[in-house]
């Protein structure tokens, strides 16, 4: 296993990428461009430093395009008030971290679930849309830390995973 995961929040702005960030890490400092947090996680019995990159929506891929290219795991964001982040998520986040040659691990985060009733359209669509391509929706608030410890624990675990060599499709030492 690696000893530093990268994972790389995408997702318009105004969709509460740095809120999800400012919540998970404690003394986090906003910039312009992009943002970088450094996180201590367990996975395995093991410490694994984990570095969240959050790549301002308006600058998209230009900014971070390194780090994009550099990501373990990503989480792609919109917020359930906001359908045209959502919109972003299907026609432009997804495909972007698709085209990558690693095909890392994409979650996708509804935020700001505290906003909408019980269980929004918008919520039952990304479900659909997870579920269709084989990813993660995972729903979060500020209003309820625990669902921001669990996406990034989560995250990183499937981070993690992604880097765990692959066994070959052999039998045997003979195939």
């Amino acid at each position: 296993m690696c000893d530093t995961l990268n994972i790389v929040l995408l997702g318009d702005k105004g969709v509460g990428k740095t809120a999800l960030l400012k919540e998970y890490a404690e003394g986090f400092s906003e910039t312009k461009g992009f943002n970088v947090v450094t996180v201590d996680e367990v996975i395995d019995d093991r410490v694994v430093r984990v570095m969240v990159f959050d790549v301002c929506g308006d600058a998209g891929v230009g900014v971070g395009g390194l780090v994009v290219e550099r990501g373990h795991c990503f989480v792609v964001c919109f917020a359930v008030d906001d359908d045209v982040s959502y919109e972003s998520v299907v026609d432009k986040w997804v495909p972007l971290v698709e085209k990558l040659p690693n095909h890392p691990p994409i979650v996708i985060a509804c935020t700001k679930t505290d906003l909408a009733p019980p269980t929004p359209p918008i919520v039952d669509q990304a479900l659909t849309y997870a579920h269709a391509h084989r990813h993660t929706l995972l729903t979060t608030t500020t209003t309820a830390p625990h669902t921001i410890s669990t996406l990034f624990s989560y995250t990183a675990t499937q981070a993690a995973l992604a880097l765990v060599p692959k066994p070959s499709h052999s039998c045997c030492s003979l195939c």
